[in-house]
């Protein structure tokens, strides 16, 4: 596989990005012993090796001739040029960059008449690589490869004549190297001054536990009842990197007892909703009604998130979402008219929050997720 990317972007006239050309190759495995009737031992594995050749160009003014305040690369290296004009760079900065892994899984199950009982080890690997959308004047280190080991055991069933589906899970996955983008105060070689910057790093190991439940649940023909729930645990096992920067540190920038005060980000605490399905046919055709309800406890986005300097709380609200959607068929057709409404409640959400500007300006760099939307689809089958 030849993987390549070119990113870019744009601050007035200014332009930062990079190229990666990646090769990447792999072979997997699995082999599954019988050793009764019910029961299944299995085996597998992956061996993945992989080469990533970067380059990087730091923000910089596209014309030479100007230095745009609050850059940091040489200018005039790349343009960017409109949809039909011009686009190239030369890069100030090269890295190349390879990793190996090998990840093992083992695997037992055992089939029972209306169940599957299952309990799994197995090792997980997420790439490392170069930061190329960054604003210094040094190359900052690769980030290395994010390793996970999962145990889980579970089971799925089918009971009461198959009017009811119960299935769950529980887990652990332990983390070597979670990878995350803390701002670093970055110092490039040869005494220069020290460069803010948000940097792909490997901070820390973490372990998560949690589980999960669902249950599908025939109440009539054609009208299902679904509900789930589950809970995740997060906590910092090992702190490499002071990833809250913490000003009131003596003697600068180093790990304390207030970096493990944080949280793991984007974890969501507890998740659980039912959703409710139906479809009956009528004598000019069939119409289908859907409603739903999840409640999603509010995460912890940034990773400096607990007991803020700033006064700051950059914890996502908790949200309870519904949504409706009403469906007709008409007979003999292969029409399909939709009403459909989601996030009625109108409730905020947030995909990310970083506080900014605390505590004067209480600001946020927030995306904020959809309200309310009523909507109306037709579709048709060929």
């Amino acid at each position: 596989q030849r993987v390549r990317q070119l990113l870019k972007n744009l601050l007035a006239i200014a332009t930062q990005g990079g190229r990666v050309t990646e090769n990447v190759y792999g072979v997997f495995g699995q082999v599954d012993f019988k050793l009764s009737d019910p029961l299944t031992l299995q085996f597998g594995g992956r061996y993945t090796h992989e080469r990533k050749d970067a380059g990087v160009a730091s923000l910089a003014s596209e014309d030479p001739n100007v230095i745009q305040p609050g850059t940091n690369g040489v200018p005039g290296p790349c343009i960017s040029g409109d949809r039909k004009g011009p686009q190239r760079c030369d890069y100030t900065f090269r890295q190349r960059t390879s990793f190996s892994n090998f990840s093992p899984k083992i695997s037992l199950q055992y089939q029972a008449p209306n169940a599957l009982f299952y309990a799994t080890a197995q090792k997980a690997y997420r790439s490392g690589g170069t930061n190329i959308i960054q604003n210094s004047v040094a190359l900052a280190p690769a980030y290395e490869p994010e390793r996970q080991t999962v145990y889980e055991i579970g089971f799925k069933s089918d009971l009461f004549s198959r009017a009811t589906r119960l299935n769950g899970a529980a887990y652990t996955t332990k983390t070597k190297d979670l990878q995350r983008d803390p701002v670093i105060a970055f110092v490039p070689p040869g005494g220069l001054t020290a460069l803010p910057t948000t940097t792909p790093a490997n901070p820390a190991d973490a372990t998560i536990k949690g589980f999960e439940l669902e249950l599908v649940q025939r109440l009539l023909p054609g009208l299902v009842l679904t509900g789930s729930v589950s809970h995740t645990h997060a906590r910092y096992d090992a702190i490499r990197l002071d990833i809250t920067q913490d000003p009131a540190s003596e003697g600068g920038p180093m790990v304390t007892e207030y970096d493990y005060r944080q949280r793991l980000p984007r974890v969501l605490p507890w998740t659980y909703g039912l959703a409710l399905n139906g479809d009956h046919d009528v004598a000019f055709g069939r119409v289908s009604l859907g409603a739903s309800w999840n409640h999603q406890a509010g995460p912890f986005f940034p990773d400096y998130n607990t007991d803020r300097r700033d006064t700051a709380d950059p914890k996502l609200p908790a949200a309870d979402l519904f949504d409706l959607a009403f469906t007709f068929e008409p007979a003999d057709t292969n029409l399909q008219f939709t009403l459909y409404g989601k996030n009625l409640a109108n409730e905020m959400t947030f995909g990310n929050f970083t506080p900014i500007a605390y505590p004067n300006l209480r600001g946020c760099a927030c995306f904020v997720n959809k309200g309310r939307v009523l909507g109306a689809e037709v579709s048709a089958g060929f």
